[in-house]
């Protein structure tokens, strides 16, 4: 008798794939289970489903080895506890939420001399952010995001029609040998 080739074979025919078949069924109910815990304890005991403001990114990831953000399966599961507001991202990390300027990125030199931006930190350049000038990128976004969310029209300086001056200095420069980077002296560093 002949087999039948390998294409036409049952998948539970592999042991292997057996058992990740059915590993990845309960993986996956508690997965729910789990966003489902998470978004319970942030709504309370509320009868009526608050507004939640939610990034409605789909870009795939930048750098090197690491992963799409699951934004589809997280919007839903969200969903089921929140009146979703799906806010465009552009530009909402970019902009300080404060005095609405462009941020800079940040960078500082490793022992070998190379430069390498300090990620998710920016600095803000304008004299309305001069005490607290570093922010963190991600929290920037979120409050931007919000602002999104509240007013009736998307605010000029996120907006995709807006044209935005470019930077003289696209980095602000640490200096410094301390552990944070932060507490060292910052020059802006000339292109």
């Amino acid at each position: 008798m002949k087999r039948p080739s390998r294409s036409w074979r049952s998948p539970l025919d592999n042991p292997a794939s057996a058992v990740l078949g059915t590993i990845a069924l309960p993986l996956d109910g508690l997965k729910r289970k789990t966003l489902d815990r998470f978004f319970r304890g942030i709504r309370g005991d509320s009868e009526v489903p608050p507004p939640f403001a939610y990034g409605a990114g789909r870009f795939s990831p930048t750098g090197r080895g690491e992963r799409a953000v699951p934004t589809t399966a997280l919007a839903k599961a969200c969903a089921r506890y929140f009146v979703l507001i799906m806010v465009d991202e552009f530009r909402t990390s970019q902009m300080c939420h404060a005095c609405r300027r462009r941020l800079q990125a940040v960078a500082k030199r490793s022992a070998d001399g190379t430069i390498h931006e300090v990620r998710g930190l920016r600095r803000c350049c304008s004299t309305e952010c001069k005490r607290v000038s570093f922010k963190d990128r991600d929290h920037n976004a979120a409050l931007n995001i919000l602002r999104c969310s509240r007013e009736a029209q998307r605010p000029q300086y996120l907006s995709r029609n807006t044209e935005q001056p470019g930077l003289r200095n696209p980095f602000f420069m640490l200096r410094g040998d301390s552990a944070s980077g932060i507490s060292g002296r910052a020059t802006s560093m000339l292109n």
